[in-house]
């Protein structure tokens, strides 16, 4: 009996152990994906701010650019170019973030539509566009202006509507995050049940079994 009891307390220190062993190690590759997939979403929401502010600055600056080519016919050389420098710092800015997010492998799969879907080319592109059809918009004759002007507007539309395409992917990605988030979640939820039926019920070293002794030859 004795023989027995140690035997069975022998078992059970040993799925105790291989169980804490378990838990240490899923454990601290959960969190870290956990924690990895968070601070990503942070990066997320860090490009998706320095869009908005892009694009809010392309607004603000168009309105300020129209409204002194408007009433005074001449646009200061100068200050389209403080425009152009502030929007291709704040594109610098939004190039280095999408290019720390890309670098975190953790994001391959959910953070697709903003790879995919947000190229700063275009911003560039679009950029130079606007800035072409400033200076068309002040050389042009007095009576053509009001058309030139519909075009300038138009430019500066394209633009903005470029910058916000590439929120939504931002926020497209966002989302995808969180469900992923709560896919993990849920997947160490179900991990933990599993070792606790593990510990609870199944033998790790399993169970000898005693042959009964056979009698003597005689």
């Amino acid at each position: 009996m004795r023989m027995k009891f140690l035997w069975e307390r022998k078992q059970l220190i040993g799925r105790i152990t291989l169980a804490i062993a378990i838990v240490l190690c899923g454990g601290i590759g959960i969190l870290r994906l956990h924690s990895g997939t968070v601070n990503a979403i942070a990066e997320v929401d860090r490009v998706n701010g320095t869009l908005a502010e892009l694009s809010h600055y392309v607004a603000d600056g168009h309105a300020w650019i129209r409204g002194r080519a408007t009433a005074l016919g001449s646009l200061d050389a100068e200050a389209l170019q403080r425009f152009d420098k502030g929007v291709e710092r704040r594109v610098a800015q939004f190039r280095s973030l999408k290019t720390n997010l890309a670098q975190q492998t953790i994001t391959y799969f959910w953070a697709e539509p903003l790879r995919e879907n947000t190229d700063d080319h275009l911003v560039e592109e679009e950029r130079r566009a606007y800035l072409t059809a400033a200076t068309e918009t002040v050389a042009t004759a007095a009576d053509d202006r009001p058309m030139r002007l519909r075009m300038f507007d138009l430019h500066a539309q394209k633009l903005i509507q470029t910058i916000e395409a590439m929120r939504d992917s931002a926020d497209t990605a966002r989302e995808r995050g969180i469900v992923a988030v709560d896919g993990i979640v849920k997947a160490s939820s179900g991990f933990s049940v599993l070792l606790l039926a593990f510990v609870a019920w199944h033998p790790v070293f399993g169970r000898t079994r005693v042959k009964p002794a056979q009698p003597a030859l005689r």
